[in-house]
């Protein structure tokens, strides 16, 4: 294990720090019931990758729950409570649930429960190399929580050598006399700048002594009794407390069932419903416990109403493993699909035990929806919704939280009329819960027997999560329980096939027949193509689509609708497809052929829409590139520049830019596309990137990342390294594959070689709205940054007139065409009868033509087959 002393004296007169590289004495002037004493100490580091044992034995913190504000803990494997910090265990490397992310921009505060007496303090990190072990951080004291001494203690402890994993020691002790300080009950410390933007905390120690006798808590609750609304929004209770050691406080819920329920994480002296449900009413006590004894407060009484001039009552309930079994006895939606965007596990009679895993969920993007066909009028009593995640207190797990409007149509979905906006987060009683589940159920209010009478359809418009956390939600099932009151029999067409429907070549076309019947029918599409009729496999929904139509797609369809009265069979409808051809254009160039900050000029040579760099205005241009050479970036600083941009479907979008990264090792250039134009932390943020890469200045390592964030980490190596010249990097965007939902893909190519690709990357789509660049710490040079965009524009078949010459002339159409037949007719365009096939225009697009002096008029067409 190897150590280190970093030094820190404080200047009085310039009021500066001065870092040496051997021990010295911080001096520190302290005013306190008019007497001056002076405090000094030594920041100790030691380094090793087997972890370490702190000294605990006077711990005033130990088992205390710090109160961190700013970024929330996100990373994989990372703990989500600072209750990991005072634990008592240190690990020698980042296991799970024993570190927490501490990321730039966090503050953690202690209260020690009285005034105390602190005599050191250690604190320790780790991470599975030396990119996330380096401490960096200030220490503020107060005696009250209000008036702090700021910049008490500075640490700025360096990682240790490259071991795996790197684990570091920080100890801060008297450099003379017994004590750092005293009368101190709170402890804050800052973390504004951390390596690589975050490092794993693994424990905090402050050892000394109290200046105050143990005594058992006491519990006073501000108020016994609260009626709410149900679907109120922050409804708080609170208590205040006395007592030392410092109590261990939690609240508790007895359900209306008489049930004691411990509300998890919940240990502060007030808790807050984000939003109230009728499953919330119950009494709510605080009860704390410390090594003298234990009480608890008084019940508060919460009664939770629905109006009665609302017609739908939400309830909310929440579990940890699913609600498996569901009951599907007269469920109108079970084994129905939306026939345009199909998700069978939203009505397959489960809720996939309450993962979200595999196909058993879909995470559905703000602005989609999912339309059921009933195919009938039915009556609708009850509506269930279920949605779940990993966990619903870290970033994404807030994507239980729904938010939704339910609509109904009477009119074979002509109309719609919106029924209830849904809006429901997790109780607090399952505000820890791993996976995260939940069920909202809207019934009728004021006795009524219905929620909606003559529904023949049902849709569920999508919002962001009901917490305003920009997710998607995550649904595993929906339930509509009512009867279908359509009379028994034969299905009945309501909308048949169109005799013609004209697709565009590489774009999706559908089809769709309405229909009622009860039973609910089922459907089977036939292509009939030579005169040889097909079923189609898996073309079972009323609705049957195509997603990139070919040639071989410009056939006859029909289609059979049947259920255990009979089967009636649709129209013959004819696919004509027009065909299509390649267009790039150049969004965005710019070479930086000019000098100045980055943010706020244009791009030039070719700027679409006029836009202007937005961001951080920490780039700069020389002439020719943005230049971010040694000694102009600072550590932990993170600039970063953005163009706007929106991918539409069906493009195939590359980003390229040339780039040099000069430092190395835990500092990165980055560029890519991105969701927010994030003015801290770009990239590496989870609402940053998305198909991005970062480039370190060692010239052998980049990580591609699907994203959010630094999500979806595809790794990768420059194959032919080379730290002292330009790699050109091309990020690809293809929007041509899935849907405008789900199913986007992304590749990367170094140099010009495919380094990575990946089919289907996103489910759902990112909400993509800029391009740009970033950084990390580092240095280096950004070159060339284009965007262009690869499109097919249809290509119409359209007759050209040519070689007017001698009584000839010559009729072409597009190449794609060459099948379609030539007709003429010389009677008139209202002589429908009078149109004949031009011998040989079947096998061309090129039929030369002899002008007949005797015609006055003769009309030319082509005839798709």
């Amino acid at each position: 294990m190897a150590t280190n002393q970093i030094v820190a004296f404080y200047n009085i007169q310039k009021r500066a720090f001065l870092n040496w590289p051997a021990a010295a004495v911080l001096l520190f002037l302290f005013f306190a019931k008019g007497l001056v004493w002076a405090q000094t100490y030594v920041v100790t580091t030691n380094y090793t990758s087997t972890g370490f044992s702190p000294n605990e034995s006077q711990d005033l913190i130990l088992g205390y729950v710090g109160t961190l504000t700013g970024p929330t803990p996100s990373f994989t494997g990372t703990a989500t409570t600072t209750a990991v910090l005072t634990d008592g265990l240190v690990p020698g490397s980042p296991v799970q649930n024993y570190w927490i992310e501490i990321q730039s921009g966090n503050v953690l505060t202690y209260n020690l429960g009285a005034l105390c007496t602190i005599s050191s303090m250690e604190v320790c990190s780790t991470w599975n190399d030396n990119g996330r072990s380096e401490q960096s951080y200030t220490i503020d004291v107060s005696s009250d929580g209000v008036t702090w001494i700021t910049n008490f203690i500075s640490v700025a402890a360096p990682k240790g050598p490259a071991t795996t994993p790197s684990d570091l020691d920080v100890q801060i002790t008297p450099a003379n006399g017994p004590s750092l300080t005293n009368n101190i009950q709170y402890v804050r410390f800052n973390f504004p700048s951390e390596e690589n933007s975050w490092v794993g905390y693994t424990e905090i120690v402050i050892n000394g002594t109290a200046s105050v006798s143990p005594s058992a808590p006491t519990v006073t609750i501000s108020n016994t009794s609260l009626t709410v609304t149900n679907t109120s929004a922050n409804v708080t209770m609170s208590a205040t407390f006395t007592g030392y050691p410092l109590p261990t406080l939690t609240w508790h819920f007895v359900d209306t069932n008489g049930n004691d329920n411990v509300l998890p994480n919940q240990n502060g002296t007030n808790i807050t419903i984000l939003l109230v449900s009728p499953t919330d009413a119950g009494n709510y006590y605080l009860a704390a416990v410390n090594s003298q004894g234990s009480t608890n407060s008084a019940n508060c009484t919460l009664t939770v109403v629905t109006p009665p001039t609302q017609p739908v009552i939400q309830t909310v309930y929440s579990l940890n493993a699913g609600f498996d079994p569901l009951n599907t006895t007269g469920d109108l939606l079970l084994g129905l699909t939306d026939p345009s965007i199909p998700v069978p596990a939203m009505t397959d009679g489960s809720d996939n035990g309450g993962v979200a895993t595999g196909s058993g969920f879909e995470a559905f993007a703000s602005g989609s929806q999912q339309t059921f066909d009933l195919y009938g009028a039915c009556s609708i009593a009850e509506i269930d919704t279920y949605s779940g995640c990993a966990s619903d207190v870290s970033a994404n797990g807030l994507q239980v939280d729904q938010n939704y409007t339910v609509s109904v149509s009477t009119n074979n979905g002509a109309t719609y009329t919106a029924l209830y906006l849904v809006k429901a987060r997790m109780s607090l009683l399952y505000s820890a819960a791993t996976p995260a589940d939940m069920q909202v159920q809207l019934t009728p209010n004021n006795g009524q027997p219905l929620l909606a009478s003559n529904v023949d359809h049902i849709r569920f418009s999508f919002n962001n999560d009901a917490g305003n956390n920009n997710l998607n939600v995550q649904y595993m099932e929906f339930i509509a329980y009512g009867t279908n009151t359509l009379a028994l029999g034969i299905p009945e067409i309501l909308t048949d096939l169109p005799a013609t429907v004209i697709a565009t070549q590489r774009l999706s076309f559908s089809l769709t027949v309405g229909a009622e019947g009860n039973p609910i029918p089922t459907f089977q599409w036939y292509a009939i193509s030579g005169g040889v009729t097909n079923a189609i496999m898996n073309a079972t929904n009323s609705t049957y689509t195509v997603n990139n139509a070919q040639p071989s797609n410009a056939i006859q369809y029909q289609v059979v609708i049947s259920n255990s009265y009979g089967s009636v069979t649709s129209a013959v409808s004819m696919v004509v497809l027009y065909g299509v051809t390649g267009v790039t254009n150049t969004i965005y160039q710019d070479t930086f052929s000019r000098t100045g900050v980055l943010v706020g000029s244009s791009p030039s040579p070719v700027n679409t829409g006029n836009a202007n760099w937005v961001g951080a205005p920490a780039f700069s241009t020389d002439g020719s590139e943005v230049n971010m050479t040694p000694g102009t970036a600072q550590a932990g600083t993170y600039p970063n520049a953005y163009l706007p941009f929106t991918p539409q479907v069906g493009h195939v979008y590359t980003l390229t830019c040339n780039i040099e990264a000069l430092t190395g090792a835990a500092q990165w250039l980055a560029f890519g596309f991105a969701e927010t134009p994030i003015t801290n932390n770009y990239y590496a943020a989870a609402t940053g990137g998305v198909d991005w890469i970062l480039t370190r200045g060692n010239g052998t390592q980049y990580q591609l990342f699907e994203g959010p964030g630094t999500g979806g980490n595809l790794g990768g190596n420059l194959p032919a390294a080379d730290g002292t010249a330009f790699e050109t990097f091309s990020l690809v965007l293809d929007t041509t594959t899935g849907s405008a939902a789900r199913g986007w893909s992304m590749a990367l190519y170094t140099n010009g070689v495919v380094e990575n690709s990946v089919t289907g990357a996103w489910s759902p789509n990112p909400p993509i709205a800029y391009v740009g660049l970033g950084a990390d710490a580092a240095t280096g040079y950004f070159q060339n940054f284009t965007l262009t965009d690869f499109n097919y524009q249809v290509v119409n078949p359209t007759l050209t007139v040519s070689n007017q010459s001698n009584g000839q002339l010559t009729l072409s159409w597009p190449s794609f065409y060459t099948g379609w037949t030539l007709q003429s007719n010389s009677v008139g365009l209202q002589a429908s009868n009078a149109w004949s096939a031009v011998s040989g225009s079947t096998t061309t697009n090129l039929i030369p033509i002899s002008v007949d002096q005797t015609k006055t008029s003769v009309f030319f067409r082509l005839l798709a087959p």
